[in-house]
């Protein structure tokens, strides 16, 4: 026996239609329209109408297609404006989704909130007309309209009639509602509209007409989540960040007397990381272990003696697999797991181990490296946690530094023309999450008259013992001394001329080590500590 499952014919597909208009338009419309505007007193935000827009034009799509047929033209269109809902209806739901639960937008429906269900209605639209073309017999007439070989115009049933009368009651009514919050053009939306009232008493504070000023700014598909790359000596250099090597153009009144240079030499090994690319991104030395700890910037981790002249242990992660860090920034020792952070605050963690011998420490060891001495092996497995930030979530980071309890670790933030102020982030170390962010400052007792520190961009930062932090400015060449309580910066020094592409920092003794980059070469350069003895 031969199923066919084709068994729509021309009046099951326009009772179908004819339903689905609503429940589409009808339900969803017009609960926003009279039960949250006229009832509740909720008006839409500019989005709320640009997806009431759409339903409302599928909606009518809809008729058209039970009074015309089903025409290809028709067919199309409710495609195209189910594509408009759904990119507008995530649009609206993304601006929220970061957010703790429960919080959004006005109220929720069952619930949602009204833009998280324009999103169902949407994928509604594109699955319900699928299978309604899906189960067309091949003997309707609906296969004429499709391709258009027939032109006829079909009366509405008595169904129909009261679809299209409530179909042009709601759409009426959503303009009154529109006109009455919004005004005549060229009033518009608003991002958070008042309350719905027919009193126009208000009326100039409540129309405006400056969304249009949107259309001033340079057109994007990315938005403010493309900014300028993060300086990462010898993999991202952009052209568009200029450096101002000079302490004395900075923004404090008095500059101490700062680091010496004691020593400075090329790195003795190349830091290469996945497919032998990149170069050194960080320094770290565990006094525990009496060794070196060097990250690069694609992947590779390298362990040296405590003279920073042997590597003992080595491997190349296997960056192209998994959460996302193509570039690694930094890197410090927590307790005596080797922390690595990406540019983009993704975390992960290696650590020495003894030589895998079971299957399973086999696969672990092959899954997660491309390269190794087999004496290491990732913390976490698979497990690269991303750090969500708020002030700093259009921002990326260049420096990472262990507190000094080593309960946690400390980065900041560079800034860029979306994210402008340098962020101070402190990530837990249990269970790698933020514990703690705040914007930099210094007093303005140190600064020069009209400046600020927003334009300072940190590549090296390290903890002292006393639980404060040490952070390179490559902008005015520039030690930063940093109260992590109170997130301000107490004092400033000079640091030598003589460096070059300054980043990561670390202590061994009463030195100070950074990396930097000569002659497309990584160097290393040994430091003396500040003067740090009248600070508490």
């Amino acid at each position: 026996m031969k199923l066919n499952i084709r068994c729509l014919g021309e009046k099951e597909f326009n009772v179908a239609m004819l339903i689905a208009v609503l429940l589409i338009l009808v339900v969803p419309v017009g609960l926003a329209n009279f039960y949250l505007g006229y009832y509740k007193g909720e008006s839409p935000c500019t989005l709320c109408w640009f997806e009431r827009f759409g339903m409302i034009s599928v909606g009518f799509l809809g008729l058209f297609m039970v009074a015309y047929g089903p025409k290809l033209r028709y067919i199309s269109s409710v495609f195209i404006c189910a594509a408009y809902g759904i990119y507008m209806t995530l649009r609206h739901f993304f601006l929220y989704v970061p957010g703790d639960i429960g919080s959004g937008q006005a109220g929720a429906m069952f619930g949602a909130h009204t833009y998280t269900w324009g999103i169902f209605v949407y994928w509604a639209v594109v699955v319900v007309m699928a299978c309604l073309l899906l189960f067309v017999r091949k003997d309707s007439p609906i296969m004429a309209d499709i391709a258009e070989t027939r032109n006829v115009i079909k009366p509405f049933t008595p169904f129909g009639k009261i679809v299209v009368l409530l179909t042009f009651i709601v759409t009426f009514s959503n303009g009154v509602q529109a006109l009455f919050t919004n005004g005549l053009p060229p009033n518009a939306g608003k991002h958070f509209p008042d309350r719905w009232t027919m009193d126009l008493t208000h009326a100039k504070q409540r129309m405006q007409a400056n969304i249009w000023g949107r259309l001033a700014k340079p057109w994007s598909l990315t938005g403010n989540n493309k900014v300028t790359d993060p300086l990462l000596p010898g993999a991202l250099e952009p052209k568009e960040e200029k450096f101002d090597m000079n302490s004395e153009n900075g923004a404090f009144k008095e500059l101490k007397d700062g680091p010496v240079l004691k020593n400075k030499k090329v790195l003795p090994f190349e830091a290469k990381g996945i497919y032998g690319e990149g170069n050194a991104a960080g320094i770290a030395y565990n006094p525990n272990l009496k060794e070196f700890g060097v990250c690069n910037n694609r992947g590779g981790m390298y362990f040296t003696d405590d003279n920073l002249h042997k590597v003992k242990s080595f491997a190349v992660l296997d960056v192209v697999n998994g959460n996302d860090i193509t570039w690694t920034a930094d890197c410090s020792y927590v307790g005596d797991k080797l922390f690595n952070t990406a540019w983009n605050k993704q975390l992960y963690s290696i650590e020495h181990s003894a030589p895998a011998k079971t299957d399973e420490e086999k696969y672990r060891e092959w899954s997660t490296f491309r390269k190794t001495s087999g004496d290491l092996k990732m913390t976490w497995f698979w497990d690269y946690p991303y750090i969500l930030t708020d002030r700093a979530r259009s921002a990326f980071v260049t420096n990472m530094a262990a507190s000094a309890k080593a309960d946690g670790y400390y980065m900041v933030s560079v800034p860029n023309k979306v994210a402008k102020r340098p962020v101070l982030i402190k990530v837990d170390a249990k269970d790698r999450k933020l514990s703690e962010e705040g914007y930099l400052r210094a007093a303005p007792e140190l600064l020069k008259d009209g400046r600020n520190i927003n334009d300072y961009y940190v590549t090296g930062l390290v903890s002292l013992p006393n639980g404060k932090l040490l952070g390179y400015s490559i902008r005015y060449n520039t030690l930063l001394l940093i109260n992590p309580d109170t997130k301000t910066v107490e004092a400033a020094y000079r640091m030598p001329k003589d460096l070059k592409l300054a980043h990561s920092m670390t202590i061994k003794g009463d030195s100070i080590f950074m990396l930097g980059r000569e002659n497309g070469k990584d160097m290393v350069y040994e430091l003396s500590m500040p003067p740090l003895s009248n600070q508490k």
